[in-house]
Parts: structure tokens; C-alpha cells; sequence
């Protein structure tokens, strides 16, 4: 099915937000007014490709942030690839870094080749499908980001210190690299900042860690100082270099959830990735680890704690007469983590609806996760507070545990969605 077009506006010059110069902004935590007018002068870039439908109101949010060695509107090859996964009900924030070289299938392309091409092959549009039958996972928007805004980034904020862990010589005329930086502590100005970065002869593991670091030194080194006054060049500056194709109100949207989040609530990860090579022995890119791929989604993107979830007991209840459909969702919940009391029939009662049901206030924000899993699982889940004391009760020929919530298996139940990654 072909993507749909459609118009992307253009975000206004003084539009309060938070997803400006791409991911760095999530980590300098701007608060109060500094928030608001720190991240403006996002571009709308026109190709107008949505791929995936706008998120509903409790769904996590998944932008992808390109780093483009670019100039103007031509297309390249992403050098920089993450993926922020916004949850508005917990208010935490994954980033999951895809190495540039890691082997993908990109539509239109008859092999697999290195998710970085997709950019080249298509713009952000086929970007974000490649990420997103990469992670089996929807990718809503994307910010994309010229490295010479993040040159400008670190120059306005005065330069970043950082400890380089070892000399970094590297030149490469095809990709206009000249890296020549000296092991230690220095200050690193926009375009030292750059080489540091995009280092990578010693891999992209590595060189994701290097960012990672590097961008949690520009943020507290940034708000440590007090960034406020150099807002008004940093807004200058970066609406030069970053487009989208969010909406001003969903880059609202985004600004508030992410500064609920704060630094304290980003977790950050890489895919881990190993060496291939062709039949005759030239190196191509780079094979995903399939297992970690997996557990990285689940945390970083799919936003599953494990650890929460076994500290909570569910139960199960049945009355459906369809043939595993408590099962299924049993099934679903333990991959999930959570702790069974028991998958039961309940012989005089009918429950039309897939539901789950809490009794204790404190429950409430667990209940409407699990909620909100099951929609996305098995196709649907209301929330309710209430329900009978036996429901939740250690029950005989269960596992002895009583309830924390309780969930119905109605006629709606569907067979579990299948969760692949290439």
C-alpha cells in the first residue's frame, strides 16, 4: 500500500516546542519559559509522506530523529539515526540509536542493504518505514537535522567539555571528514564537537556511546551555566537546520509530556549489531543481534518494565466459551512480565467485553497500562474501578496470590498480535 500524501505546514517562527535540533533538545531539559522559547523555527520539508496514522491520546509517541549530511533539500545518506519513544502515561521517554550500517530490507530495494541508504532512497518517508518494519514498530514523525545546525547548537551554547577517551585521526575527503582530536579533557567547539561524534573507525557501537555521552554533557553543561540568555541566537540558528513534519500543536504536545519527563526520565540504548561480510569478503554492514533487538524495543520503544510488572498479580477471568481466549491473554501478560493469580472460567457470568478492573486507587495507573497493552495485543480493553472481592481473593485452585487487577476475556478478544523484527 503506498503512503498517503498529505500537507505538512509549516511551523511558525515563535511556536512554543520542545523537538527543535532533533533529539539534543529532550536532553537539555529546558523548563519555564526557556522550554518555550528555546525550540522554535521547525521547517515542514514538503515531501508530505505520513506513514504512520497520529497516535491516540494514551499511545506512545515515536519520532525519529535523522542526523543529514546535507545541503539544502538535496538527499543523502543518514549519518545519525535515533528513535525517541514519548509515553504520555508514564511520562518516561526511550532512545534507541540504529547504527547506520546495520543491514535492512528497504521498500522499492531489491536487497537488504544498510538502513542509512533509506534516506538516499527516499527522503525521511522511506527512512521511517525502514525503521519502522526494522523494529516491527510504528514511527509517527521525524525531526531531521543539518550537522551544521548541530555545529551552531554547540557554538551558541559556547562549546561542550568533554574527557576524549583517545586520539581520533580519521580523514575521508568522500565524506568531507577531517577528525584530528588529542586524547583528554577539553572544550570542544562546534566543529570539534562534530568530529568527535562522527568518529567511528573503532565502530558504531562505540561511536553511539561517544554521542550518548556527549549529549548528556551538552545538557547539564548547558543548564548548569543557565542557556537562557543565548536562546534568542540558538532560535536563529537552528531554524535554519532542522524541518518536520509534526504540527504545531503536536510539537506542543511533545514540549509538555517531555519536560514532565525531565533528564531524570530518558533511558538511553543502541541496537547491538555484528560484523558481515559478502561471499567475497568485502564488508557490507552490520547483522542485528535479533534477541536484543527485541528486549530494546520491548524497553525502549514498547515501553514493557518487566521488573514492575512482576511486583503485579493478575487474574484472569473467562466466560466466553471461545476456545483460548483466556489463554491468549494469559499468554500475553506473562511475556509481559506480570505475575499470574489464576485463569479461571466463570461459569455465571458473561463478561461481552474484554476488561480490566482494578478496586484500589493506587492500582489505577498500573490498570490503564495493562489496559492499554491489551488493546495493542489483543485488539481491545476498557478500564474499571470496581468488581466483586472474590475476584480479586486468593482463589482455590489458583496460585494462591490474590489480585492487584483483574482481567476479563470478552467476545472482542482477537488472537495476540505477532511482533516480529527483520
Amino acid at each position: 500500500m503506498e503512503p498517503q500524501r498529505v500537507k505538512t505546514r509549516r511551523v511558525p517562527l515563535r511556536a512554543a516546542s520542545l523537538v527543535a535540533a532533533g533529539v539534543l533538545a529532550l536532553f537539555l531539559g529546558a523548563g519555564g519559559t526557556g522550554l518555550w522559547t528555546f525550540l522554535s523555527g521547525l521547517r515542514a520539508n514538503g515531501l508530505g509522506y505520513r506513514v504512520a496514522a497520529d497516535p491516540a491520546a494514551d499511545e506512545r509517541i515515536n519520532v525519529l530523529v535523522l542526523g543529514i549530511d546535507a545541503e539544502g533539500d538535496d538527499i543523502h545518506r543518514s549519518d545519525t539515526m535515533m528513535v525517541i519513544s514519548i509515553d504520555p502515561l508514564t511520562r518516561r521517554i526511550g532512545v534507541l540509536s540504529i547504527p547506520r550500517d546495520t543491514l535492512v530490507a528497504i521498500s522499492g530495494r531489491r536487497q537488504r542493504e544498510k538502513i542509512a541508504h533509506a534516506h538516499a532512497h527516499g527522503g525521511p518517508s522511506r527512512a521511517m518505514e525502514a525503521v519502522r518494519d526494522f523494529l516491527g514498530e510504528p514511527v509517527h514523525y521525524y525531526v531531521r537535522v543539518d550537522f551544521r545546525g548541530f555545529k551552531a547548537l554547540v557554538d551558541a551554547l559556547g562549546g561542550v567539555t568533554i574527557d576524549v577517551e583517545k586520539p581520533m585521526r580519521y580523514v575521508d575527503p568522500y565524506q568531507n571528514l577531517n577528525i584530528n582530536l588529542g586524547k583528554g579533557v577539553q572544550r570542544l567547539d562546534g566543529d570539534k564537537a562534530l568530529q568527535y561524534v562522527r568518529y567511528r573507525q573503532d565502530g558504531d557501537i562505540p561511536r553511539i556511546r561517544r554521542q550518548q555521552k556527549f549529549l548528556r554533557a551538552l545538557a547539564d553543561q548547558a543548564w548548569s551555566l543557565g542557556a537562557a540568555p543565548r536562546l534568542p541566537r540558538l532560535v536563529r540558528e537552528l531554524s535554519r537546520y532542522v524541518d518536520t513534519d509534526m504540527s504545531p500543536e503536536t510539537v506542543l504536545r511533545i514540549a509538555r509530556l517531555a519536560a514532565a519527563a525531565g533528564r531524570e526520565g530518558i533511558e538511553m540504548g543502541a541496537v547491538a549489531t555484528e560484523p558481515v561480510r559478502t561471499r567475497r569478503g568485502d564488508y557490507l554492514g552490520e547483522e542485528a543481534d535479533r534477541g536484543d533487538l527485541a528486549a530494546k524495543v520491548d524497553r525502549l520503544v514498547r515501553g514493557i518494565d518487566r521488573e514492575a510488572n512482576r511486583r503485579v498479580a493478575v487474574r484472569v477471568i473467562d466466560s466466553t466459551g471461545t476456545p483460548g481466549a483466556a489463554e491468549r491473554v494469559a499468554e500475553t501478560l506473562e511475556r509481559q512480565g506480570y505475575r499470574l493469580a489464576g485463569v479461571f472460567d466463570a461459569a455465571r457470568q458473561d463478561f461481552p467485553h474484554t476488561s480490566v478492573i482494578y478496586q484500589e486507587e493506587a492500582m489505577r495507573d498500573t490498570a490503564e497500562l495493562l489496559a492499554r497493552s491489551l488493546r495493542r495485543e489483543a485488539g481491545a480493553a476498557a478500564l474499571y474501578r470496581g468488581g466483586r472481592a472474590e475476584w480479586f481473593a486468593p482463589a482455590e485452585g489458583g496460585t494462591g496470590l490474590p489480585a492487584d487487577v483483574v482481567v476479563t476475556a470478552g467476545h472482542d478478544i482477537a488472537p495476540p498480535r505477532a511482533t516480529t523484527h527483520q
